[in-house]
């Protein structure tokens, strides 16, 4: 029988914990993007922390990215448009606008909040289908579906 260096066998244990960690950690951690952030229509789906409300007859809140650096969407009731930079892990918002169409109850919430969100963000996080929208100090504000538009 063909016995290892004990030298070598422990070198190929280091070896193997190595690897086995780097998979722990791939499989824990994020998973890539499935979807781009450009050209894909993100659906609103939780709201500091809560669900988001669809009122009846409205829209659904949601963002479409392009990629000259604009973004249009709605806020569950109003229209909304304006920019965005995006630089890796990097996102904010400016010069956002809404319509004025009159809003009840949740709804006129959500907005607010929505709005409030949109100004806070700084950073994003993917995985998967996900895009969660994150303050300076990488805290989640919202999350986001992807439902691609091809």
């Amino acid at each position: 029988m063909f016995t290892l260096p004990k030298s070598l066998r422990f070198a190929l244990a280091g070896l193997a914990l190595v690897g086995l960690t780097g998979l722990l950690t791939a499989c824990a951690g994020r998973t890539a993007p499935s979807e781009p952030l450009v050209g894909t229509y993100w659906r609103l789906d939780s709201l500091g922390g809560e669900a988001a409300v669809v009122g009846d007859q409205q829209r659904e809140a949601h963002l479409v990215f392009n990629a000259a650096g604009h973004v249009r969407g709605s806020t569950g009731c109003n229209r909304l448009m304006g920019r965005y930079q995006h630089t890796d892990d990097a996102l904010s918002f400016s010069a956002l606008g809404t319509t004025r169409r009159a809003c009840s109850g949740p709804l006129q919430a959500q907005e607010q909040d929505w709005l409030d969100v949109l100004s806070r963000t700084r950073h994003l996080a993917r995985s998967g289908d996900r895009l969660v929208l994150e303050d300076s100090r990488e805290r989640p504000l919202a999350t986001l579906q992807a439902t691609a538009l091809y």
